[in-house]
């Protein structure tokens, strides 16, 4: 007997409903979420290219593993002098380090936009898939959909 694969992005999902609802629910949510997740990755473009661009890590310690580049971890420091609070009243202190790696607001909101649309996304999957599984429940027949009355007539 031949056979045709599926189209991947434009198959119906009734198409798939012989071969049960979950079946058929999963590919669905397949589809979905490849979209979602190309979605996300779109929103987080910008955070990807700002630690590819922005971040020299310099040279990294033995203690850590090589990182990827683009990572969010930042090794980079400048020399800070201390001009208050100095032991002894002195109007500077000894050199201390701080990170030189400035983050940008933007990183945040695009994050956080990611997320709630993320949470969207889960909200309305789960409303999608109960209205898809009751369509398709009863768009094919099964023996679940039948009952049989069975009267007793009492002692014979």
């Amino acid at each position: 007997k031949n056979s045709e694969p599926y189209p991947i992005f434009s198959f119906n999902i009734h198409d798939l409903s012989p071969f049960g609802i979950g079946i058929a629910l999963y590919f669905r949510q397949l589809q979905w979420l490849s979209f979602a997740f190309f979605l996300y990755g779109c929103i987080s473009l910008y955070n990807i290219i700002y630690f590819t661009a922005n971040f020299d890590t310099g040279p990294i310690s033995t203690n850590y593993f090589t990182l990827l580049p683009g990572s969010a971890y930042c090794n980079a420091y400048e020399k800070v002098t201390a001009t208050l609070n100095c032991p002894g009243g002195k109007p500077q202190c000894e050199a201390v380090y701080t990170s030189a790696c400035k983050l940008d607001i933007k990183l945040g909101f695009f994050d956080l936009f990611g997320i709630f649309l993320l949470i969207i996304y889960c909200i309305s999957i789960g409303w999608y898939q109960e209205k898809e599984q009751k369509n398709l429940d009863e768009s094919v027949q099964t023996s679940m959909d039948y009952s049989v009355k069975v009267m007793d007539p009492g002692p014979a």
